[in-house]
């Protein structure tokens, strides 16, 4: 995580104004981050913001924004392969990958979704893709008052 901040720093220091990035945040331990807002992050592979690994753990807090992010393969903003990962207030719009637009959740994972989550316009692109909004073959706790529009 290092590495992709010291990135943002030197960029915003050279006059851009942009949160973009071309490689996601690899969790493997527990995190917390502050950031709200993801915005056109791309990935080769999977999770086009966040990859989880079996050690890692992600709480995300709430109002949290993932928009326009995509992965070549699975979960456009998120793929969780194998831990847990918890928000409330969470927007996703217009992510895409070749499964999970949004959100993939790989078995042994779980996904603890807060109250007010809204998925919109989401996209799973491969032939036969799976998941326009979350594809899951975990563990998927959604609470009340979930939107899912044109996923």
């Amino acid at each position: 995580m290092k590495k992709i901040k010291t990135l943002i720093i030197l960029l915003l220091l050279f006059g851009y104004s942009f949160i973009s990035a071309t490689q996601h945040y690899e969790i493997s331990s527990n995190s917390s981050p502050t950031t709200k807002n993801y915005k056109n992050w791309s990935q080769i592979g999977e999770g086009g913001v966040f990859y989880v690994t079996q050690q890692g753990t992600l709480n995300l807090g709430s109002n949290v924004n993932f928009s326009t992010n995509s992965a070549t393969q699975n979960g456009g903003a998120i793929c969780n392969n194998g831990t847990t990962i918890t928000w409330d207030d969470g927007y996703y719009y217009n992510n895409s990958a070749q499964n999970a637009g949004a959100l993939l959740n790989y078995p042994n994972g779980i996904m603890n979704i807060g109250q007010n989550s809204r998925f919109e316009n989401n996209h799973a692109t491969g032939e036969g893709g799976c998941g326009g909004a979350i594809a899951n073959a975990g563990t998927l706790n959604l609470k009340k008052d979930g939107t899912l529009v044109y996923n």
